[in-house]
């Protein structure tokens, strides 16, 4: 029978001089792989108080914007300077809320690198974390996301305000979302 040490290394059963065998070291990698997949897929999620300076910067552009969104429309329209901070200060909330997204999918635990903040959305209500009745108006912000980011669009004082008040409620849902996911 011999099951010497020597013979089990000549039929290359062992890789390593403390007779480590290639199925334990397949197993043990094996192993590995599956806890690194996890780590890096958990690792931005990991703990809920991650979710807290998202939420606070969601909250602080939707009090501004809030303020914008509040004056009437020719005293808005009178200074320039209104359309182009909430231009930017919409802005700053889409980005606040990809950002909750990436958390939320993390929560979620979902698989799949989305290439396109469109794909996130979509892999977000298919999980049903994101309301389906909402996919449209998720599309259409990342896409005024996009425009307002590579300025490939100049977007009239009027159209801004449109767009505040049109998104402002969706923005306060979202933020609504995640007060229920933090616990408050």
């Amino acid at each position: 029978m011999g099951g010497s040490v020597a013979e089990a290394r000549h039929a290359g059963w062992l890789v390593a001089p403390d007779g480590t065998s290639r199925e334990d070291l397949a197993l043990f990698l094996a192993g590995w792989r599956r806890y690194r997949a996890w780590a890096v897929r958990e690792e931005p999620f990991r703990y809920a108080a991650r979710l807290a300076p998202l939420l606070a910067r969601l909250e602080e552009h939707l009090q501004v914007l809030r303020r914008y969104a509040a004056l009437p429309l020719d005293e808005f329209l009178r200074d320039d300077r209104n359309a182009e901070a909430a231009q930017h200060r919409l802005f700053l909330a889409f980005v606040a809320l990809i950002d909750s997204t990436k958390w939320l999918a993390g929560r979620a635990r979902l698989r799949g690198r989305p290439r396109s903040l469109a794909e996130a959305f979509h892999l977000l209500i298919r999980a049903g974390v994101l309301p389906p009745e909402k996919r449209r108006v998720y599309l259409g912000l990342a896409r005024l996301r996009n425009w307002i980011a590579h300025e490939a669009v100049a977007l009239p004082p009027r159209k801004v305000r449109a767009l505040l008040r049109f998104y402002l409620p969706e923005l306060e849902a979202h933020a609504a979302l995640l007060r229920r996911h933090a616990g408050g």
